[in-house]
């Protein structure tokens, strides 16, 4: 990849993933407050759902119960991964800031999911597919705490490599490329392409920050959750959803996109 654009953010990375990820939110706050709307909607029935006809699916049938939380949490998928492929593909189109914020103004929501959503299909089924069989081992096994500690440290390192695999994501045409350039996780070139000086100083740092971030939001939601005040307990939890939101629907897109730029430093390990 060869994007001047990106190129220029990846002069200073950190800062520049966050100032165009603010001003993006700026050049939109129609859309962004749409997608938090839709977004929060889906985790509350992620959460809601189980628990309301969990146990009336499991009476009759514990296949049929599974079935019905496998699909809510798809959709959810489905959704965040169309959002990122979109943010991505715009990133890799523009040829400067101001044309991508701008672009940003005018994009509606059909925009933003409805070209990426078949493709996004095709990607989370195939993440669905890798994920599978850890948790069935783990269910099968009792590995406990354990394995528990190996999933934590295969999360991470596929998180390390994942905005090498949104990016060949993003380049795909249809269900099967998505599909296919998913399980480029297990590509030999793109770990290759990963052990890079620039690549992990950045991806590293900014996992650590988010991480960080979203720690504390948590720590602020139990704090605000055993708060007397329901008023500013209500306002404080949606500032923070706000946040959350602004983090994963604008933060991390442009994350991966310069990082996947920084990895054609020549730079390595």
């Amino acid at each position: 990849m060869n994007n001047p654009f990106l190129k220029e953010l990846a002069q200073n990375p950190i800062a520049n993933t966050f100032k165009l990820a603010f001003k993006m939110f700026l050049s939109n706050k129609f859309l962004f407050t749409i997608v938090t709307i839709m977004f929060t909607s889906f985790a509350i029935i992620d959460y809601v759902a189980p628990l309301t006809f969990g146990r009336q699916l499991a009476e009759i049938s514990m296949v049929l119960m599974l079935t019905v939380i496998l699909f809510i949490n798809s959709i959810t998928q489905i959704f965040t991964q169309a959002n990122y492929l979109y943010i991505c593909k715009m990133l890799l189109d523009s040829s400067s800031e101001e044309e991508c914020v701008n672009t940003m103004a005018s994009t509606m929501v059909a925009t933003l999911f409805i070209h990426y959503f078949v493709r996004a299909i095709g990607s989370s089924f195939a993440i669905v597919l890798m994920v599978l069989p850890f948790i069935a081992i783990r269910e099968e096994l009792n590995m406990g705490a354990y394995w528990d500690m190996f999933l934590m440290l295969l999360l991470l390192l596929a998180l390390y490599v994942y905005p090498l695999v949104a990016y060949k994501v993003t380049l795909s045409k249809n269900f099967k490329e998505a599909f296919i350039s998913t399980f480029s996780f297990f590509s030999p070139a793109v770990w290759k392409q990963s052990f890079n000086i620039s690549y992990a100083k950045f991806v590293i740092s900014m996992m650590l920050i988010l991480s960080g971030l979203f720690y504390l939001l948590n720590v602020l939601i139990e704090y605000v959750s055993d708060m007397s005040n329901t008023d500013l307990s209500i306002g404080i939890m949606l500032i923070m959803t706000i946040f959350s939101m602004f983090m994963s629907l604008y933060v991390v897109p442009i994350f991966m996109m310069i990082a996947e730029q920084l990895s054609n430093d020549k730079k390595a390990v």
